[in-house]
């Protein structure tokens, strides 16, 4: 219960800051297209993601475990590309 109140309250801080970065790096003529790109991509994510991580749970055997191991690569890939971003387009 712990693991998963701390990955919730994690999530939040992630979730909350996302946004403003997305406008932070858009600058102001690209604002509406950046916030349309970002919502989108959320909603192609939670909309696709369970499905894909119900999928490889039936291929596993049933074998919930693999819900964490995918986390973590998606989590790392994250990690690698937000630290790719940079404002040279400015």
């Amino acid at each position: 219960d712990r693991f998963l109140a701390l990955g919730g309250v994690s999530w939040a801080l992630v979730s909350v800051n996302a946004l403003p970065l997305v406008y932070d790096f858009a600058g102001e003529t690209n604002i509406g297209t950046s916030t349309g790109l970002y919502y989108v991509t959320v909603n192609i994510a939670a909309a696709v993601g369970p499905q894909i991580i119900g999928f490889l749970i039936d291929i596993t055997g049933k074998n919930y475990r693999i819900v964490f191991v995918i986390s973590a690569i998606f989590m790392a890939l994250a990690v690698l590309l937000l630290t790719r971003i940079n404002d040279s387009h400015r």
